[in-house]
């Protein structure tokens, strides 16, 4: 009976535990960026908070739950230019998934944000992010679409006006998810890639360049362009 009380206290103490005793109003570093965390407010189990990133700012919710013995987080984050819902599942493998991500935002104010040297766009994106998985071997996987309204894509020399585009990612196994970046309407490739494991490899079509003015020779559907990394 001890036993049982106990882990009922402690259970009635999660549960009604604010939830700024652990999450605190303070700066938190994500990679060399940093965020900051303020108006802390509700339960630990079901909260908000304000968020500000470089110049943008919003408000965060959440709320924890349980499905099918995997901790599930619920959340959405709301601002002028960005809108985004989803729910974070901590599987026992140890890795942990983003799924039914919906989000919208405008492009040219994170442009702005992340002071691009290259160049920068505006429009606008819808995303419909039905899975996102990593592990703590930093290995990553995705399935979903990413939607581009078109509008004006800027760099240092020049500028260009392109239609509607659509950037797909299929996982063909668990390790490896295929990227494609095309027009919505036809099937006239850009780009692609691959992520497998911890290795990404990026390609550029001539088509692309053709499409921003920058190349008038060859055929359009000549690689051009090839990224390759690891982490």
């Amino acid at each position: 009976m001890a036993f049982v009380f106990v882990v009922a206290l402690l259970l009635f103490a999660v549960i009604t535990m604010p939830a700024r005793i652990v999450i605190k109003e303070q700066d938190y570093s994500i990679g060399s960026d940093q965020i900051h965390l303020s108006n802390v407010s509700g339960r630990m189990l079901n909260g908000s908070a304000k968020w500000r990133w470089r110049e943008l700012s919003g408000t965060a919710q959440w709320s924890v739950q349980r499905r099918f013995l995997k901790p599930t987080i619920n959340i959405a984050i709301y601002s002028a230019p960005l809108e985004a819902e989803g729910r974070v599942v901590f599987n026992l493998s140890g890795r942990m998934e983003a799924e039914n991500i919906k989000l919208s935002a405008e492009v040219e104010a994170f442009s702005q944000a992340l002071s691009l040297s290259v160049g920068g766009a505006d429009g606008s994106i819808l995303g419909d992010i039905h899975k996102l998985s990593w592990s703590s071997k930093g290995e990553v996987s995705a399935e979903g679409v990413i939607n581009y309204s078109g509008g004006r894509i800027h760099w240092a020399n020049g500028s260009a006006t392109v239609g509607p585009l659509q950037l797909t990612a299929d996982t063909d196994t668990p390790h490896l998810t295929r990227f494609k970046l095309q027009a919505p309407s036809a099937s006239r490739l850009y780009m692609d890639g691959s992520l497998e494991g911890r290795v990404f490899e990026w390609r550029v079509y001539r088509r692309w360049i053709q499409l921003l003015g920058m190349s008038q020779g060859g055929s359009a559907d000549d690689v051009v362009f090839i990224i390759s990394d690891q982490w």
